[in-house]
């Protein structure tokens, strides 16, 4: 489903992935929409994920968990839900809340190091948008993706906005 998408992916293709049989598919599956739906939950709690990286003050560790996941599957599932969020409220009602969530880890960090909420709560969706777009650029040029290269160039980006010099904590 990462690599092709869940219109594209047959039931076969994902038993034969999960060595699985279709017995066991069905029984667990019982029609492609439970299995996505499965696949929708999974993906945001993977994507949850790093909210629990770092912690109040914790930027430097909430951006190397935000960037390595930009360069997963899990990323890939990502898009693809977005993809699909479009008139389906139970896809994007979790979407927009992981998003909310994630902007609120990164703004609170962000006030951590001494920015008013309002300045905080820009920088953390101008950080969220440039790493979904790095993720964005990982899955069409998988080679031209470097996450560490991209988590120092963004956090020296960070710093020199936040004025920070060293760690940001």
């Amino acid at each position: 489903i990462a690599r092709k998408g869940f219109h594209h992916a047959t039931l076969a293709e994902v038993e034969a992935e999960a060595g699985i049989s279709r017995g066991m598919m069905t029984y667990h599956f019982p029609a492609k929409d439970d299995l996505v739906r499965a696949v929708f939950e999974a993906t945001i709690e993977r994507l949850r994920g790093v909210l629990d990286a770092g912690g109040s003050g914790q930027l430097d560790r909430t951006l190397d968990a935000m960037l390595a996941q930009a360069g997963d599957e899990t990323a890939s599932l990502h898009y693809t839900f977005l993809a699909q969020a479009a008139g389906r409220p139970e896809i994007a009602g979790p979407l927009a809340d992981l998003d909310l969530a994630i902007k609120r880890r990164l703004a609170a960090d962000l006030n951590y190091v001494g920015h008013s909420h309002g300045e905080a709560e820009a920088l953390a969706a101008l950080i969220l948008a440039a790493i979904r777009g790095l993720a964005a650029q990982k899955h069409v040029n998988p080679g031209g993706f470097d996450p560490s290269a991209a988590s120092d160039r963004l956090k020296a980006l960070i710093r020199s906005v936040v004025g920070q010099s060293d760690q940001m904590v």
